[in-house]
């Protein structure tokens, strides 16, 4: 024991045993120099014993990988099924939406690109490859659906949504606006750049080469020159459409007029950030939030479908708007019944298996 005189100091008997633990650790190749200081010692022999421990106990799981992969494999096969099954048709006529819309963008770019180019139209350019990350996202949100991550799926449409009112805002506002959103990447190139280099070293990573940061720093101090101090902000792009210096996302969304999708949008931020408690207890799979959910669900898709499908309708139409012609009319309408098909039957199926049992297992 401690000498309650002096903590630093130990009795015979508290000495023979620190020295017969440092001689049992030697016969497991682990060397400790003892010390009179005996914090110093009981210090470093719980640190080696911790690290024998963990070396022992990783071996012990590793070996178990196979037969749990394997397992939670067959599980998860077992409960996708079951959950595809139930919301089979919803799911389809999503997955059918997100086909048509890529059929759609292929189609619109390959007919419009020359003209487009020839006629320095940023507004094309924009809604095109806006409409390609729309595409793609509504297969995340799916995919995530499928796998029974309802909350997961919200997330991702919170950013389909974001992709809509950029579409809307920049098809409305035009030319001048489009090309500040395409030339602003460089803005957010230098700040990435510049927070970069702040924990390179931290991170262990290389460097980035002075040439790139100078080529960077002249192309930023060239936008701002020409588009004003307030073009650096993160929505600098929209900052002289909105006579505003510093304009918010929300600010856009009103100029879009799809704020009447902002009630969403803020559920849907609770599965995207940890700063308020709100996500411990709000989760679409479970019901009453009264489960801590570490797992898939065969609940909440209903949201995130809907959602998705209303998204990818704004951004087919802001699109396809450019160029109303009779068959990209024709379309808008078809589609609009497509959107209709799809939130019936996401209702049908979430008014259905809320008077089930509750399914994640």
């Amino acid at each position: 024991m401690k000498n309650a005189d002096n903590p630093s100091q130990v009795d015979d008997n508290t000495k023979k045993i620190l020295k017969e633990t440092i001689d049992d650790l030697a016969k497991l190749g682990v060397s400790i120099d003892y010390s009179e200081n005996f914090d110093e010692t009981i210090g470093k022999i719980i640190h080696e014993c911790c690290k024998i421990a963990g070396e022992e106990q990783f071996n012990k799981r590793i070996n178990e990988l196979p037969e749990k992969i394997n397992n939670h494999r067959s599980w998860k096969n077992e409960f996708e099924k079951r959950l595809n099954e139930r919301w089979e048709k919803p799911f389809d006529l999503l997955e059918f939406f997100i086909l048509q819309s890529i059929e759609i963008g292929q189609s619109f770019n390959k007919e419009n690109r020359p003209t487009a180019a020839e006629n320095k139209d940023f507004v094309f350019e924009c809604l095109i490859r806006l409409h390609g990350r729309a595409c793609l996202v509504a297969q995340e949100v799916l995919t995530l659906m499928k796998s029974g991550y309802a909350d997961g799926a919200n997330a991702r449409w919170r950013t389909l949504n974001e992709i809509a009112v950029i579409c809307i805002f920049i098809k409305e506002r035009g030319n001048d606006v489009a090309e500040r959103y395409l030339l602003h990447q460089y803005i957010e190139s230098c700040k990435s750049i510049r927070e970069y280099q702040k924990y390179v070293e931290r991170l262990g990573y290389v460097h980035i080469s002075q040439e790139e940061i100078q080529r960077n720093k002249e192309i930023y101090s060239k936008l701002i020159k020409r588009f004003k101090k307030e073009f650096k902000e993160s929505n600098g792009w929209a900052a002289h459409a909105l006579n505003n210096p510093n304009p918010k996302f929300h600010d856009i969304v009103e100029k879009a007029h799809l704020d009447h999708l902002l009630p969403f949008y803020r559920m849907a931020s609770h599965s995207v950030h940890a700063n308020s408690s709100k996500g411990l207890y709000f989760k679409l799979g479970t019901p009453n939030g009264d489960i801590i959910q570490a797992g898939p669900s065969t609940l909440g898709m209903a949201d995130p479908g809907q959602n998705a499908a209303i998204s990818l309708l704004h951004v087919n139409i802001a699109l396809l708007s450019t160029r109303p012609n009779l068959e990209n009319l024709t379309t808008m309408r078809s589609i609009f019944h497509l959107l209709d098909e799809i939130r019936i039957a996401f209702l049908d199926v979430q008014n259905r298996l809320a008077l089930t049992k509750f399914d994640w297992e």
